[in-house]
C-alpha cells in the first residue's frame, strides 16, 4: 500500500542492537553498494547520525562517512532520499549525516493537520548554510498496531512518502538524470520558489507533472509602501474569513514569511495565519539596507528590497 506500489524493493539493515558508533555507519556504506551492485535507482534512508558521533558544525556533507558515501552513490546515478532527522526540540536541532550532503534530498516532517512545520522535525541550514531540507512531507502517520492502529511521529515517515513520489515520478519521466529528478521534486513543491529552513520548498506536488504549460501564479496579496513604511494585504477574495468559517470551510491559510540578507542568507522566518486582510506592516528602519523581504501564500509569492538609503526607490 501507498506510492509506487510496483517497485522492487531491496531491504538492507544497517543498524544493530549489538553494534553501535561508526561502524553503523560502515554498514550504511556497504549497503549503497550493495544497492547499486543490485541495480537500485532509488535509496530510501530514515536515518541520521548527530550529537553522538559528530558537532553541529562538521555537518556540511563532507566530513561523515555516510554523507560521503551518500554523494558517491549520487554521482553513480542512485537518487538518495534521507530523512531531515527528529532533533527540532533537541539542542542539537539541526539535520543529521548523511541529510546533510548536497545530494541527498532531505526530507522535513509537516503537521498533516496544518501542513506547516512539526516541532520535533530537524532544521537546517547546513554547517556550511546550504538549504535544508530540500522538501518536507507528513511526519505523523496511523501505522498498524495489534489488531487496531497508533498514531506514531518522525521524518522516518515523511522519506519514504517521498521516495515513493520520486519513483512515480521517475517512472514517468524515464529519461531524466536522478539529479534532473531531485531538481524536479523541489521545484514541484508546494511553496516553491519560496524556501525556508524549516519546509525547504514545501510539500511535492503530483499534479505539477501533469500541467503541459508553465502556470501563471496570481497574486493573493499586494506590497505597498508609503513614506517608508511596508505593508502587505490580502486580495479581496481571500479576505471573506468570517464567511468562510460561518460555511464549514474553515482550513488553515498558512502566510509563510521570511528576511534574506543581502548575502541571501535567511535572517529570520516564519508561518502565519490570515485572518486580517492586512498580513504585514513594517518600516525601513526595521530592517538593514539590501534586506529582502518575501512572503508566499496561496501558491503565490512575491518579495521586496530594502534600498541602500531613504532617499532610493524600494523594489
Amino acid at each position: 500500500m501507498g506510492f509506487a506500489t510496483g517497485a522492487e524493493i531491496l531491504l538492507a539493515r544497517t543498524e544493530c542492537a549489538i553494534k553501535n558508533g561508526r561502524s553503523e555507519e560502515d554498514s550504511w556504506v556497504a549497503a549503497a553498494e550493495w544497492a547499486d551492485k543490485n541495480g537500485a535507482d532509488i535509496i530510501s534512508s530514515s536515518l541520521g547520525y548527530t550529537t553522538d558521533y559528530y558537532f553541529n558544525t562538521e555537518m556540511n556533507g563532507r566530513v561523515s562517512r555516510v554523507s560521503i558515501a551518500a554523494t558517491v552513490a549520487a554521482k553513480k546515478g542512485i537518487l538518495v532520499i534521507n530523512s531531515a532527522g527528529n532533533d527540532g526540540l533537541d539542542r542539537w536541532e539541526t539535520v543529521g549525516a548523511p541529510a546533510d550532503a548536497d545530494s541527498v534530498l532531505s526530507v522535513g516532517g509537516t503537521d498533516p493537520y496544518t501542513d506547516y512545520h512539526i516541532n520535533f522535525s530537524s532544521y537546517g541550514p547546513t554547517a556550511d548554510g546550504r538549504l535544508k531540507p530540500n522538501v518536507c512531507a507528513p511526519a505523523r502517520c496511523a501505522v498498524a498496531k495489534g489488531s487496531g492502529l497508533a498514531e506514531k511521529f518522525g521524518t522516518s515517515f515523511s522519506a519514504p512518502l517521498v521516495a515513493g513520489f520520486a519513483a512515480c515520478v521517475w517512472q514517468m519521466h524515464r529519461h531524466l538524470t536522478n539529479m534532473e529528478v531531485f531538481c524536479k521534486i523541489e521545484e514541484s513543491s508546494s511553496l516553491y520558489p519560496y524556501f525556508d529552513y524549516a519546509h525547504g520548498f514545501g510539500i511535492p506536488q503530483a499534479q505539477y507533472f501533469f500541467r503541459n504549460t508553465e502556470e501563471e501564479k496570481e497574486p493573493t496579496f499586494d506590497f505597498t509602501v508609503v513614506n517608508h513604511e511596508i505593508k502587505a494585504t490580502l486580495r479581496e477574495k481571500y479576505t471573506h474569513f468570517g464567511d468562510e468559517k460561518m460555511l464549514g470551510y474553515d482550513s488553515p491559510r498558512n502566510i509563510f514569511l521570511k528576511v534574506e540578507n543581502r548575502e541571501g542568507k535567511i535572517e529570520n522566518y516564519k508561518v502565519m495565519l490570515a485572518t486580517e486582510k492586512e498580513i504585514f506592516d513594517a518600516y525601513y528602519t526595521d530592517y538593514s539596507p539590501g534586506d529582502m523581504i518575501t512572503i508566499h501564500f496561496e501558491g503565490y509569492t512575491n518579495s521586496i528590497t530594502i534600498p541602500e538609503s531613504a532617499n532610493e526607490e524600494i523594489k
